[in-house]
């Protein structure tokens, strides 16, 4: 758990913590030097299993997650940041999932799909036809995924990392590496609430974009990326294509300094210039259905 002034919220996601039906975790507290009274609520807790830390200069969301990782000492981690509500048998099910799939980088929790029967061990090629010829299989938010401790330190995940949408970032590398196990979702509460950096890239689409194409279109270029040829060009032109459109949107409302702005981050090849007459492709798996799903 990181927080930074989360006074508001801190009690209930701590006391959703301790409220599990699996009792065997310890809860690493790491606050970076809230400026409210976050950490005098914090330091009201004495749980044997929570450690706590405040950082003596605010060091920023992702190296704080780093230092919350190498204070750890278990094998699985989740976060649950300080807004954020662990239903009280969420870790059971979590750990459940893990008997027998020590070689997974994830457990994911997410929404019902007809195409997929849970619980799905999903493998790097599938997880990538998901996320780039089809509609994404990813959890939504940090409070949906296990992680395995290992799979995100080998990643480097939070290394250096200038990308907003770090939940997202570090499933597509683990994914690339690790298979995975998809289950039910229902098992944390995401607080989406004004003022967080996740809702500010919500709100603001150019925001999105910038982020999201910082490892979009490198991933599609790594070494490790197991999509064939073909993929890659069907997903670039999907990612180009959406891509030019929202920038043709922002030129017909006279938007021009967004799109000078957004094509120096993200040039558009020419080769995909005319990936915006295409439609995408993101049905890969539409022969999979209730009557024959992924299982």
């Amino acid at each position: 758990m990181v927080s930074y002034n989360s006074a508001r919220f801190i009690k209930d996601s701590i006391q959703s913590i301790l409220n599990q039906s699996y009792v065997d975790f310890e809860l690493i507290i790491c606050d970076d030097n809230s400026t409210d009274n976050t950490w005098e609520i914090i330091s009201e807790y004495n749980d044997t299993r929570i450690l706590k830390i405040k950082n003596e200069v605010n060091i920023g969301e992702n190296a704080n997650r780093n230092n919350a990782i190498s204070l750890s000492k278990g094998q699985w981690l989740i976060f649950i940041d300080a807004d954020d509500i662990l239903y009280d048998y969420g870790l059971e099910i979590f750990v459940r999932h893990v008997t027998n799939n020590e070689d997974c980088g994830m457990i994911i929790a997410r929404p019902w799909d007809e195409r997929i029967r849970y619980p799905f061990k999903i493998y790097p090629l599938q997880f990538y036809q998901f996320e780039y010829l089809d509609n994404s299989i990813i959890g939504r938010n940090f409070t949906k995924v296990l992680f395995k401790k290992s799979a995100i330190i080998e990643t480097g995940c939070f290394d250096n990392m200038q990308i907003k949408m770090g939940d997202a970032y570090i499933q597509y590398k683990i994914g690339m590496l690790y298979p995975s196990i998809i289950i039910q979702d229902g098992l944390s509460w995401w607080r989406r609430r004004k003022g967080q950096a996740s809702e500010k890239l919500i709100q603001n689409t150019d925001l999105f974009i910038i982020d999201s194409y910082k490892y979009l279109v490198p991933l599609l270029a790594n070494k490790n990326n197991p999509l064939n040829n073909e993929q890659k060009e069907i997903a670039l032109n999907n990612l180009y294509g959406s891509y030019s459109r929202f920038v043709l949107k922002l030129l017909i409302t006279f938007k021009f300094s967004k799109v000078i702005s957004l094509l120096k981050i993200h040039p558009i090849p020419i080769k995909y210039f005319k990936s915006i007459l295409r439609p995408q492709k993101r049905d890969y798996f539409r022969n999979y259905s209730g009557e024959n799903p992924l299982v």
